[in-house]
């Protein structure tokens, strides 16, 4: 027969229970097993439940916060580049490789809170170029940011102006593509379904039309900004 599960106080955030002050339903055996020895939880009582609600308002307020800090970071650094300094050899591997401390130092001097931020760069960078990083300073708050790395800062300066245009377009293309799967997953292959029912291919129609009318328009925009930067898009391999 299970034991009849009772309600925890938790003295602190606990993935897949609750937040600081949240009242869970535990089992005896996990509670006095696991979260009562490290201090996760205890049971509750009337006088320590008001300290802890009053703690858990100062956390959510604390929280807010950081993810305010966070958002605003990512606004000003969204698709920013950093700049580091490595030699290398004629094939372009580089004496010493760019890590995720080096990012995290760079960041640091523009203020992003660290302490919270996880990297998601192809780590180690060993060679010479641009590397297109993922930043989450905070839950559910997500940017890009580039690294080039040379052999001088102008150097590193120069290379990534010289592909942000064809960064830029081959991220459209990749979008565009994207954009299409999608529009057919969710869009048209109902539709199809629906007309093996009633025979009736008049919506498919309407749908296709919208969907070559909007690829059509970001071509139309790619191809304008390749002209611009004189960028040959058949050898970007679009």
């Amino acid at each position: 027969m299970a034991s009849k599960k009772r309600q925890a106080l938790l003295l602190r955030d606990y993935h897949g229970l609750g937040e600081v002050a949240d009242l869970v339903d535990v089992s005896p055996g996990f509670f006095r097993n696991y979260l009562q020895p490290k201090k996760i939880a205890t049971y509750p009582n009337l006088i320590q439940f008001p300290d802890f609600a009053r703690a858990r308002d100062r956390l959510i307020e604390k929280r807010s916060r950081e993810k305010e800090m966070a958002e605003e970071f990512a606004r000003q650094l969204q698709d920013d580049c950093l700049y580091f300094v490595r030699q290398h050899n004629q094939s372009g591997l580089l004496y010493g490789s760019v890590r995720s401390r080096d990012i995290f130092r760079e960041l640091k001097q523009r203020n992003c809170p660290v302490d919270i931020a996880i990297l998601k760069p192809p780590d180690p960078m060993k060679f010479r170029g641009i590397y297109k990083i993922l930043v989450i300073p905070y839950k559910d708050v997500v940017f890009n940011i580039f690294v080039s790395i040379a052999n001088s800062g102008e150097g590193a300066r120069i290379q990534y102006e010289n592909r942000k245009e064809e960064i830029w377009i081959s991220e459209m293309a990749s979008a565009v593509d994207k954009n299409i799967r999608n529009i057919f997953q969710e869009e048209i292959q109902p539709i199809k379904e629906a007309i093996s029912v009633d025979g009736n291919i008049e919506p498919i129609g309407q749908k296709i039309r919208r969907i070559e009318e909007r690829q059509e328009l970001m071509w139309t925009l790619m191809k304008i900004m390749a002209s611009r930067q004189n960028i040959d898009l058949s050898e970007l391999g679009i």
